[in-house]
């Protein structure tokens, strides 16, 4: 970054025109790349969290028989405040009658999800959990680049750039402070 950053200073202090020009393309090809890359990103989200939705489904018949898929999905329910991938309906498959893992009840304690009828469904899935904590981190992450965007263009002017290098140097920042707070929020 530094690197591409010094092409700039040294183009706009110094009024080397081939500075200028390098640093542009070098910005052209960073922005090209970055937005190819949350294109993609968009496009397999949805694959993505269907393969997260079917292997967890997948795991969820070793709960009884595996002791760390047992342990595994206790301590997610339990961090996560949820019940299964989707709801707690579908242990009542693998667990038979009306039983629940414990890590299910709202206050835990050791035999709680014997009785499923004591079990609301108040719980966020898995899934829903992550896919709201992706689509938040995107909104958040593009409404605070626009606004950065606006509020970067007009100082930027005043730096003695003209108006459209100001512009291309805060489009830059913004779509590089964007994909930072993606990363920040989201991870």
């Amino acid at each position: 970054m530094f690197f591409i950053a010094s092409f700039a200073y040294v183009g706009v202090f110094c009024h080397r025109h081939k500075m200028l020009l390098t640093y542009a393309f070098f910005l052209f090809v960073l922005i090209f790349v970055e937005l190819a890359v949350g294109i993609l990103a968009f496009v397999t989200l949805p694959r993505i969290l269907k393969h997260i939705n079917n292997s967890l489904l997948s795991a969820e018949p070793e709960y009884a028989s595996d002791s760390l898929a047992y342990d595994t999905w206790n301590a997610v329910q339990r961090n996560l405040g949820c019940c299964g991938v989707n709801n707690y309906t579908e242990w009542l498959d693998f667990l038979g009658n009306s039983t629940l893992p414990d890590s299910c009840c709202a206050n835990y304690t050791i035999g709680c999800g014997r009785d499923a009828s004591i079990i609301s469904d108040h719980y966020l899935s898995i899934y829903l959990s992550i896919y709201l904590s992706i689509y938040l981190s995107i909104y958040l992450s593009i409404y605070l680049s626009i606004s950065i965007l606006l509020a970067l263009n007009e100082p930027l002017s005043l730096m003695c750039l003209k108006t459209n290098q100001s512009i291309y140097l805060s489009i830059y920042l913004s779509i590089y402070l964007s994909i930072y707070l993606f990363q920040s929020v989201h991870i």
